[in-house]
């Protein structure tokens, strides 16, 4: 099974730091067991962002891919400038995954409620297909077939940010998985794919 990112966070130096205001991304390796990728906006003024991109080669993401991410939010917010969000751009649509506490978005439209939560990691996994998307959270299907935005610009960029209004906005991202939705078989039967449990649980709870 292809994969086109995978991204442990070991170290950021292939993401460039696109950061906005006060806002910083950093690699913390404190705050949990491992490393993981910090994004605080720092002020809560509703233009400091943190940011972080990585680009791709051209065509090197495809049209159908699934994408699994995990992270761990502090102190999200319901307002409209609260969030952290991700965009991949695969010259074909951009997926724009948006996390408040309201719920999570695609391309700007609630697809999920009440299921974003502060102080805890969850896995997201999105199948994008064309122009399409299924999102599962911990495995769980919670919306299916919502529309994406057709995009051809920027091909290859996958950018992560939080930007915080009526709080400061921190994320800390684990990983981020792009990779076929193909379920290879073995004698006929689905292998299921392993998501990384890795190293990021909290050192004090």
């Amino acid at each position: 099974m292809a994969e086109y990112l995978n991204e442990q966070f070991t170290t950021i130096d292939n993401w460039t730091a696109q950061d906005v205001g006060n806002g910083v991304s950093s690699l913390d390796t404190t705050t949990f067991s491992g490393k993981v990728l910090k994004l605080d906006s720092v002020a809560a003024a509703g233009n400091d962002e943190a940011s972080r991109f990585i680009q791709l080669s051209a065509n090197k993401i495809p049209e159908n891919y699934q994408l699994l991410l995990k992270v761990y939010h502090n102190d999200l917010r319901n307002t409209f400038q609260d969030f952290f969000e991700l965009n991949i751009f695969n010259g074909n649509v951009v997926l724009k995954f948006r996390l408040r506490t309201r719920g999570a978005y695609i391309s700007g439209v609630e697809v999920d409620t009440d299921d974003v939560a502060n102080d805890v990691w969850q896995i997201w996994k999105i199948n994008v297909k064309d122009d399409s998307a299924d999102l599962y959270l911990d495995d769980t299907l919670k919306a299916s077939d919502k529309s994406v935005t057709s995009d051809a610009t920027n091909d290859g960029l996958v950018k992560l940010f939080v930007v915080g209004d009526s709080a400061v906005g921190v994320s800390y991202t684990d990983y981020i998985i792009i990779k076929d939705i193909r379920t290879p078989t073995r004698l006929g039967f689905p292998i299921p794919y392993r998501i990384p449990e890795r190293r990021a649980s909290r050192l004090f709870e």
